[in-house]
This record gives C-alpha cells, sequence and structure tokens, in this order.
C-alpha cells in the first residue's frame, strides 16, 4: 500500500477548488436556461392573447361573420397575422363550437375538439390554456368576439 504513489496537499485542494467552481458555473448556467424558458412562455402566452385580441376587434371579422363568408373575406387577413407572430394556427369558432375559419379546410364545419370555450363565453374574458393534441403540448389563447349591437336602453 505503501507503493502508492502520493498525490500532494496543493494538487487535492486545488482539484476541489476547480469542482466547486464548475459546479458554481453548471448551477447559474441550469438556472439562467430556467428563467429564460419561463420568459420566453410568458412571452409567447401574451403574444397568443395579443394576437386573439387584435383578431377580435377587427371591423372585418365582424362583416365576415354577418355576411357568412369568412373564408372568403377573412382567411387572408388571418393568414397574415399567423405568419406575422409565427403562429400554428388561427381558429374561429362560434358558441356551438363548429369551426368557421381553420388552416385546415376539412375541419371548417365540424365541431371543435377542445373544450376551453367556457371561460371565454361565460366570463366574457381573454385566457390561455395549454392543451394536449396529436401527443403535443399545445397553447391556445381564446378571446370571444363581442358583437357590438348599438347604445343600449332600458
Amino acid at each position: 500500500m505503501n507503493n502508492l504513489k502520493k498525490i500532494p496537499l496543493e494538487t487535492k485542494v486545488l482539484g476541489l477548488i476547480c469542482a466547486l467552481i464548475l459546479l458554481i458555473i453548471i448551477l447559474l448556467a441550469s438556472i439562467f436556461a430556467y428563467i429564460q424558458s419561463v420568459e420566453t412562455r410568458n412571452g409567447v402566452e401574451q403574444l397568443a392573447l395579443q394576437s386573439g385580441k387584435a383578431i377580435s376587434l377587427m371591423p372585418e371579422l365582424r362583416d365576415a361573420i354577418e355576411n357568412n363568408e369568412l373564408e372568403d373575406l377573412f382567411r387572408p387577413i388571418a393568414e397574415q397575422v399567423k405568419d406575422q407572430v409565427d403562429a400554428a394556427n388561427i381558429m374561429i369558432e362560434n358558441r356551438e363550437e363548429i369551426i368557421y375559419s381553420h388552416t385546415n379546410q376539412t375541419q371548417v364545419g365540424k365541431k371543435s375538439s377542445d373544450h376551453t370555450n367556457y371561460h371565454a363565453l361565460v366570463f366574457g374574458g381573454a385566457n390561455n390554456f395549454q392543451v394536449e393534441r396529436d401527443g403535443e403540448s399545445v397553447l391556445i389563447g381564446k378571446v370571444p368576439i363581442i358583437a357590438d349591437y348599438g347604445n343600449y336602453t332600458k
């Protein structure tokens, strides 16, 4: 046993200090990565809500719904907004969850598969939801389209 090489104390201390510094760097990098991912997610959620609010307030959307011409009148605008915000889809559906407008034309007229309309319809507010679709996690921004019926009088 005495034949083993003896490691000097200075080398042991230096090795421990290097290991400690490496551990601190790894911890700081992982904390920074986590904070960055949370900020990115918050930014995406805000962008989804802002895009939904902007689309719901467009007079072109109301005109297209009134004239029942969503695909002809509003689809080009929805495609432009989708490209600008890098969204996967902009979908418009009615109270009964029937899809009016969708990037996949075969979905138009069918009933929507997600059940996140409750908050938007009952409370009239904009919300974010995370749902599972096709094995992937999808972030949805739901905003009700508020119709303008003029001045309300009793």
